[in-house]
């Protein structure tokens, strides 16, 4: 998974408004869109893998990681498609798209924070409603 979020945020690195620099790192959409639904397919057959895992039960800690990955290859891909297309949003055009790759990896880790935290909290008001 890490190795999967480090690809995405590549491709977001590459991710440019400026002429030259897209053609220097050959961005292109389609690009973009093929990586990423390479990496989607490896996500998925990760995800299947540790669902045979835990057949039977009910979606377990380690899969909210996985939903978290697709929802972040979403995000990567529909970034670099408005980058693609010239979209002349605040966010994405601030000193070359500058925001979306400052913002990946708190937003990537704070939920990863926030899945765990509520993991946690969720499993601590089962136990209490238990010892009651």
């Amino acid at each position: 998974m890490l190795t999967v979020a480090v690809l995405l945020f590549l491709i977001l690195l590459a991710a440019t408004n400026e002429k030259e620099k897209a053609e220097k790192f050959d961005f292109s959409i389609l690009g973009v869109i093929g990586v990423n639904s390479a990496l989607f397919f490896v996500v998925i057959i990760a995800h299947i893998q540790l669902r045979r895992e835990f057949l039977g039960s009910g979606l377990v800690y380690l899969e909210y990681f996985y939903l978290a990955m697709y929802i972040v290859i979403l995000a990567v891909t529909l970034d670099a498609y408005l980058v693609s297309v010239g979209c002349q949003a605040r966010l994405l055009r601030y000193r070359d798209h500058l925001i979306p790759k400052l913002i990946y990896w708190p937003i990537l880790f704070g939920s990863g924070a926030i899945i765990t935290w509520l993991a946690l909290w969720l499993l601590d008001t089962e136990m209490r409603s238990l010892c009651s």
